[in-house]
């Protein structure tokens, strides 16, 4: 009786075990799931993906770099001109918002920085080796888009036209736009220096930078990365 009792515990004990290595073993196979807001667009994606793989913190991390549903601020540096109005980083009040407002050159500098910031933000994507294609294309964005603004704050400020004709890399704004940078430099109105510079140097210069077509190129990196970690992804849009 007591022999029998003894293997009918030690059978229950075992089937414990077995249970419970089964359920431990099955756990990092489950998927996880991480919604977040699409950032180009109303609408949301759903990943669903093993946290064996890649954690929820990591995969939220590059989501903002999502070759079509990216966080805008890290591909390109606000204009000098924003300012939300009450939003406390500003500098209120707002006004025209131009080189004519009271807190412009303020502001000008609080987008900046933040800009600057969002290029820390670029610099801790360091986790996964295959995205870094895009991570690069995105710094070198902002980058080029900070280089910009920062030469168009400080034209603003003095006026002297050889902010404008400073080389970025291959660009070079004495053989992109010659006549604009003339007309600048030759007219008599600081209203007409600051339209031309916000619209045709800095339309000239930002063609010349992004003439390369790399959007199939970035969309097919991210889709191997989502097969490699096993990431199951889905876009739904809110119906207009």
């Amino acid at each position: 009786m007591d022999q029998s009792r003894s293997k009918l515990y030690f059978n229950i004990l075992l089937m414990a075990v077995i249970m419970f290595a089964i359920s431990v073993s099955a756990a990092p196979c489950e998927a996880a799931k991480l919604r977040i807001r699409h950032a180009m667009a109303e609408g949301e994606i759903t990943y669903l993906f093993s946290e064996s793989k890649i954690s929820k913190r990591v995969l939220k991390k590059y989501a903002a770099i999502h070759p079509s549903a990216y966080n805008p601020d890290l591909l390109l540096a606000q204009p000098l001109e924003q300012c939300k109005a009450k939003d406390p980083k500003y500098y209120q009040p707002c006004g025209s918002r131009d080189i004519h407002a009271i807190n412009f050159y303020k502001n000008a500098n609080v987008n900046i920085r933040l800009a600057k910031r969002s290029q820390r933000y670029l610099k801790g994507l360091v986790e996964i080796r295959e995205l870094q294609p895009i991570v690069n294309h995105f710094k070198s964005s902002l980058s080029f888009s900070i280089w910009l603004n920062e030469n168009k704050l400080k034209f603003f400020k003095s006026w002297d036209i050889a902010h404008l004709k400073k080389r970025y890399q291959r660009i070079n704004p004495l053989k992109i736009c010659p006549e604009v940078i003339k007309e600048i430099d030759k007219s008599d109105s600081n209203d007409e220096k600051y339209r031309l510079t916000n619209y045709e140097w800095h339309n000239a210069l930002n063609a010349e930078f992004w003439k390369k077509d790399r959007d199939k190129y970035f969309n097919r990196v991210w889709q191997s990365f989502l097969k490699k970690y096993g990431i199951r992804e889905s876009i739904q849009y809110s119906e207009p």
